[in-house]
């Protein structure tokens, strides 16, 4: 019976160890015109950021995006792109695909001015388990630079403790009801 007991209190603590977020996506530039930088992943929180210094530069950056846990997660991707006056044009789109059409478009940013700096910002993206989705900046830049974070939380959030106190008083009351029926037999 003790055994039994420190059994299923092992079990309990197990449960509660897996309280924090188990979202984790990886993140890796496929295709830039320069050197992009990628911080901080695989994670939850990945920052990417790239800088053209030079003479008016026309390009198109992507950024693979893997969810790296088997449940789905949601996705949220803010950024900006600073020094507008250097700015032509500049576009943040989010794709299902490496092809880059109409079709396979997921979400076109809406951009707006703030502070001398095109913003963008959405947090609502759901990503399947195992999924990709592939972020692509382009734009026409002399001496200006992007940069965005993409963060993922787990797209359930089960209330974890209270599932386990009631699977821990169920386990409980499953010992007690055997302590009666033992005690029971021997008398």
């Amino acid at each position: 019976m003790k055994k039994f007991f420190k059994l299923t209190s092992f079990a309990v603590l197990m449960m509660m160890a897996g309280i924090v977020n188990s979202a984790s996506i990886d993140v890796a530039a496929t295709s830039t015109n320069n050197a992009a930088s990628v911080n901080w992943s695989p994670s939850s929180v990945v920052k990417v950021s790239n800088l053209y210094d030079s003479n008016t530069t026309s390009f198109t950056d992507v950024y693979q995006i893997d969810n790296q846990g088997d449940s789905a997660i949601i996705m949220g991707i803010s950024g900006n792109a600073q020094d507008i006056e250097f700015i032509t044009d500049f576009s943040a789109k989010l794709y299902s695909s490496t092809i880059l059409s109409a079709s396979n478009l997921l979400y076109d940013f809406a951009l707006s001015t703030q502070d001398g700096s095109y913003t963008f910002n959405n947090s609502n993206f759901d990503m399947v388990a195992n999924g990709s989705a592939y972020l692509v900046f382009s734009g026409i830049f002399s001496k200006a630079s992007y940069d965005a974070t993409i963060t993922a939380r787990d797209a359930v959030e089960t209330p974890i403790p209270a599932a386990v106190w009631l699977f821990g008083s169920a386990l409980m009351g499953l010992v007690g009801a055997s302590r009666r029926k033992s005690s029971a037999v021997a008398a």
